[in-house]
């Protein structure tokens, strides 16, 4: 019997016999042919799940590249896939899953809060009673951060509970403060010199200005009266200490004046004649020992006159007669003069200058102690300057790295005040990222910056002037 799906001519032959062989029947035979198997549909149900999860997602509470990732995954699904295909299948399920637990959730708008805690904060917190400002704090102290979008209704009623507290806000009432005038009329009566009196006058005085309160108000008047009588009737009794007479030291003090600055130059025996002359000055002998004083101002005035020079080689710095003068080869040298710094020599004497120097239309400071060029920022009679690596003084705008400075055109280092609109701090620096400006409305004008903050109930500098505002931010003219 051939095999299914043989084809042999043998077989055949077997089969239906032979041309050859026709004197015999043909013998019967059963042919039992096999289909192909046909694999069955891949399972999607997995897949349906993840997709109708994905399409229950409420959109509004997350964000569009994280739902972007869902979509693309969901859009992937290949349908049609058998049994065979089970593992693909599984694998586009996983992707809509991993990609709905990596859903990132939106954040509520927080702008309106924001605004309004900053706003709280810059309230001038004198002004206001504790009750209506606790009303404040208590609402920035509610507020809940990181909220979704879709709690934006009770992110917006938080911003509206602090604009309401604020503008809820109730000024504190005016209290008239006593007059202390009596007071400090006063104290202007006490001596500047209390060392003349007994310790136990000076005590009673002393008591009476350390009671003196200076927050006490017009209904309390007659306490701060009593107050100025405590330091007038101290003052008035005031005991002088039992009088000592001392010995006249003056001319042991012009003895001393006469003593040469530098005693370098002189020999060491008569500079130690001189030292132990003045080690013998004792300042504490009465007129009835005004002789004992006089002999002292001799001893002086002789040692001085026995100072003996030195052999003089002149050669680097010299002080002569209050003066430092520069020598080399014996010649004083005049002008610039670079000895580790630079110095300034007057062209006509020679000194050494300190101070302020005006040179070639630029002005330049040598150190008041050493003379010395300097450079870079200094300090001089309460005011900063800067000097750039030659010396010169700046004006105008200076950076300095990273920060701005301004110098006036007389180098003053401007501080505390606003600028060409900028305001610089204490430091002198430009730190405050605003822009202040002029404006007028109805009432009056009025000085405020970008940040929203304006002058009121102070004083302040703006391009040199000094400008008064009252406490509701008009400029009083």
């Amino acid at each position: 019997m051939c095999a299914v799906g043989q084809r042999s001519r043998q077989c055949c032959d077997k089969v239906f016999g032979d041309d050859n062989h026709n004197d015999t029947d043909p013998v019967p035979v059963k042919v039992t042919i096999s289909q192909p198997y046909i694999p069955a549909d891949a399972d999607y149900t997995e897949v349906d799940a993840a997709i109708a999860k994905a399409e229950a997602l409420d959109r509004d509470l997350y964000t569009e590249d994280s739902l972007k990732a869902v979509d693309d995954a969901v859009a992937a699904v290949v349908r049609g896939l058998n049994e065979y295909e089970q593992a693909e299948v599984d694998a586009m399920a996983k992707a809509i899953e991993d990609a709905i637990d990596a859903l990132v959730r939106k954040e509520a708008d927080y702008t309106a809060v924001n605004e309004a805690v900053a706003e709280a904060e810059a309230l001038d917190r004198e002004l206001y009673t504790e009750e209506s400002l606790k009303a404040v704090d208590d609402a920035v102290a509610a507020v809940e951060y990181g909220l979704p979008g879709s709690e934006q209704e009770k992110v917006d009623a938080m911003a509206k509970a602090i604009q309401d507290a604020m503008n809820a806000l109730e000024l504190k009432p005016v209290v008239v403060p006593a007059d202390y005038s009596a007071v400090e009329a006063a104290l202007a009566t006490i001596p500047e010199d209390l060392s003349i009196y007994t310790e136990e006058s000076v005590k009673a005085l002393e008591d009476a200005v350390a009671s003196v309160d200076y927050y006490k108000t017009a209904e309390e008047q007659a306490e701060v009266d009593a107050m100025a009588k405590a330091i007038e009737d101290a003052v008035a009794g005031l005991e002088l200490k039992p009088v000592v007479i001392p010995a006249d030291y003056s001319a042991v003090e012009a003895a001393i004046a006469t003593i040469p600055e530098d005693l370098s130059v002189y020999t060491e025996e008569s500079v130690k004649v001189l030292t132990d002359a003045l080690a013998k000055v004792d300042y504490t002998k009465t007129a009835e020992e005004q002789a004992e004083v006089d002999a002292m101002a001799k001893a002086i005035e002789d040692a001085v006159a026995g100072l003996v020079l030195k052999p003089v080689v002149l050669e680097g710095w010299y002080l002569i007669e209050g003066d430092w003068y520069y020598f080399k080869d014996n010649v004083a040298q005049k002008g610039w003069l670079f000895d580790k710094a630079w110095f300034y020599l007057d062209p006509t004497t020679g000194a050494m200058h300190t101070g302020w120097l005006l040179y070639d239309n630029a002005w330049y400071f040598l150190d008041r102690m050493t003379g010395a060029m300097r450079t870079g920022w200094v300090y001089d009679d309460g005011y900063y300057y800067l000097f750039n690596s030659s010396g010169k003084m700046l004006t105008g705008w200076v950076k300095l790295g990273d920060l701005w400075y301004f110098l006036k055109g007389n180098g003053v280092m401007a501080a505390k005040e606003w600028i060409d609109g900028y305001y610089l701090g204490n430091t002198g620096a430009w730190t405050y990222n605003a822009i202040g400006q002029w404006k007028q409305d109805s009432k009056g004008w009025w000085f405020g910056d970008t940040n929203g903050w304006y002058a009121r109930g102070e004083v302040v500098t703006i391009q040199y002037v000094d400008y008064r505002f009252n406490a509701f931010g008009y400029w009083e003219q």
